[in-house]
């Protein structure tokens, strides 16, 4: 493990140029076998760099920076094979559930103690200074919804709504608006329903939306991004409008800049400036694994690279990281200056080109 921290700290010291940024979201390695050596690694936000290891001893997670460890909590030790994690793309905090069925959840941070919760884990989502942690305490029953502040621990919610059946078409669970206001998710019949994240009570957008809907991101009321029968759709004020798309659009990436919407094709990939209605940038092949700041990650499928767009400026410069992709597995984690990957037990950061 030694290695694995020595690996990291020389990472986030060469990150240290970079600025912060303010990201939204979750990076999630759920129900998911372990293969990684027992490490997990969320390096979105390149000067917060979050770990989870696990032991037979206990569950360590911390956050580096560039001056070294910022905090570090040890937890029980995971009791099932799949992975239960959930970081902040900002670095700020993490969610670890020890088990997939009922049992301890913890929502760690800078503060000493970790805030602690019983259930099983449906869906997080991180939205600024909010975690939104929705779960459940036994099979078949209601989804609970607690949010709660980040820095503090204050429980600020704790709503629930009865389970919908979700087996044949979830894009996602739940997500919590971009401005913490409300959360949503899809009925039984995919209608978008929306609820206050205090009360729980119902809330109703302006925008008259089209039946057969896929995926939904919603920073406020009435303005987000929605696909629906395969068009992809912008809410803006009491309107959705349909937006021009090269390719069939398959889902929706939660950009950490609100000034830029990606989206995945089913064959390709494109990034759309807000204010303009311009595709930034198009791909044919791969994937966007994250974007935000000025910048997109797409991960090629025919050839294993990480291409890293810069769509801060006119001239849109392109950079790549090569990464091993054989047998189908994504990097560790990436960002806009490179991506972490994982083989025959060590870690490697390689950078951006």
């Amino acid at each position: 493990m030694s290695g694995f921290i020595s690996t990291v700290s020389i990472f986030v010291a060469s990150a240290a140029l970079f600025s912060g940024i303010a990201l939204a979201g979750a990076d999630q390695h759920a129900s998911i076998p372990n293969t990684s050596g027992g490490v997990f690694i969320s390096c979105q936000n390149p000067i917060s760099v979050v770990t989870i290891a696990r032991a037979p001893d206990g569950t360590r997670v911390s956050q580096a920076g560039p001056s070294g460890f910022a905090w570090q909590h040890r937890l029980p030790p995971m009791n099932s094979e799949y992975d239960q994690y959930y970081v902040a793309p900002d670095g700020s905090a993490a969610v670890v559930a020890l088990s997939q069925g009922v049992g301890n959840v913890y929502l760690v941070s800078q503060r000493q103690t970790p805030t602690v919760l019983r259930g099983a884990i449906a869906a997080v989502d991180f939205q600024g200074p909010l975690a939104m942690i929705v779960h459940t305490d036994r099979p078949n029953g209601p989804y609970n919804v607690s949010i709660y502040r980040v820095g503090s621990g204050d429980l600020v919610g704790n709503t629930s709504f009865a389970r919908p059946n979700w087996e044949d078409f979830r894009q996602f669970t739940v997500r919590l608006s971009g401005d913490g206001r409300f959360y949503y998710y899809l009925d039984d019949m995919q209608r978008l329903q929306l609820r206050d994240a205090v009360t729980g009570k119902p809330v109703f957008l302006d925008a008259q939306l089209p039946q057969g809907i896929e995926d939904v991101l919603l920073r406020t009321r009435n303005s987000g991004y929605l696909i629906a029968s395969g068009k992809l759709l912008a809410i803006v004020g009491g309107d959705a409008e349909e937006i021009q798309t090269p390719l069939l659009p398959l889902n929706l990436v939660e950009s950490t800049d609100p000034s830029i919407q990606p989206v995945n094709f089913h064959f390709g990939w494109g990034v759309r400036d807000v204010a303009s209605g311009e595709w930034l940038a198009l791909g044919r092949d791969g994937e966007i694994i994250t974007a935000g700041h000025g910048m997109a990650a797409v991960l090629e499928s025919q050839n294993g690279r990480v291409q890293v767009y810069d769509l801060s400026g006119k001239s849109r410069l392109l950079r790549s990281v090569a990464v091993d992709t054989r047998g189908g597995r994504r990097p560790m984690c990436a960002n806009g200056y490179g991506a972490m990957t994982y083989r025959d037990g060590q870690f490697i950061w390689r950078r951006a080109k």
